[in-house]
């Protein structure tokens, strides 16, 4: 519906400070004269909407305003409740309770009705992690160093003092975004790595942009050492193959077919997933990948030969 689309032209305004025509007919998967007209419709509104000029151009509305609150439906706050309460359940965090409940008396009076649950139970990984993402999180507050023992990929153990930036949940791993003074560089550290962790007294010697800017950066120049995997797998195995090895199925037979994987290098994950599967999935490319697994197949037979 229009209505929807003026509503939701003008919160994205809000959130992005400012967007072209065209960015907005992506994002609303209408035409550019359609953002246009509504672009019209919406300053006939009332709505203080400025047009920028020049290479960086396009619209934006003047900083002091602001939308009322009571735009906001059941469905908005169902949504914000049902993300609140995943993140509960991964985070034992009084803080996220506290807004959690706030929350749900200001959205006392709507018509809610969940039926979208998350459960992020997952998140918590070890017994010490709670206390680790806790610690982490306050250093971060406090621009503060932290201090601890590393083990990377390739098992190799090394002291790290770290300016901490942010937290992040992902590839079903916290991990922390750091700036480390010694290389002069921003860094991921897998948390669940660390050992002996501490909060220290030294605040930070560098000035930083916005969390979300660096984590930007840091993906688009992503220069980590990928492999490239063929595999033959069992038609029996299908399913639990493209659920956890995923990847791109290139060929299919009789009987077998033959997917394709780019994997980080040194990462163990997808090899422990891959020879999990033990007879039905065979390594075919590279050739150091298939001699790792049958060296691997051999070693296993002979400890409990």
């Amino acid at each position: 519906m229009k209505i929807d689309r003026l509503l939701g032209i003008t919160i994205y305004l809000l959130n992005h400070k400012a967007a072209s025509a065209r960015v907005l007919a992506e994002e609303f998967e209408v035409s550019v004269r359609t953002i246009l007209r509504d672009i019209e419709t919406l300053s006939l509104a009332g709505i203080p909407i400025t047009s920028l000029y020049g290479s960086g151009g396009g619209y934006k509305i003047m900083e002091n305003f602001k939308l009322n609150s009571q735009l906001m439906d059941g469905e908005d706050y169902s949504y914000i409740l049902t993300a609140l309460e995943g993140l509960k359940s991964g985070l034992h965090n009084k803080g996220i309770k506290d807004t959690f409940e706030k929350i749900m008396h200001t959205a006392a009076d709507k018509k809610m009705e969940q039926n979208i649950f998350l459960d992020f139970s997952v998140m918590h990984e070890g017994i010490s992690l709670d206390q680790y993402l806790e610690l982490l999180e306050k250093s971060i507050i406090e621009r503060k160093v932290v201090q601890f023992a590393y083990t990377n990929a390739s098992h190799e153990t090394s002291d790290k003092a770290v300016e901490p930036i942010a937290l992040k949940y992902r590839w079903y791993a916290w991990y922390l975004l750091g700036y480390c003074p010694t290389v002069n560089a921003y860094r991921w550290y897998k948390v669940i790595r660390m050992r002996n962790l501490t909060l220290t007294d030294l605040p930070f010697l560098t000035e930083h942009e916005p969390a979300k800017l660096i984590m930007e950066r840091l993906e688009a120049s992503d220069n980590q050492d990928y492999i490239t995997i063929l595999v033959k797998c069992d038609v029996s195995v299908k399913v639990p193959v493209e659920e956890y090895l995923k990847g791109e199925v290139i060929s299919e037979n009789d009987g077998y077919f033959i997917l394709r994987l780019k994997e980080i290098a040194k990462e163990r994950l997808w090899y422990s997933l891959l020879v999990g599967f033990g007879d039905k999935v065979e390594v075919l490319e590279p050739e150091s990948l298939r001699r790792k697994v049958k060296k691997m197949a051999h070693d296993i037979y002979k400890l409990y030969e």
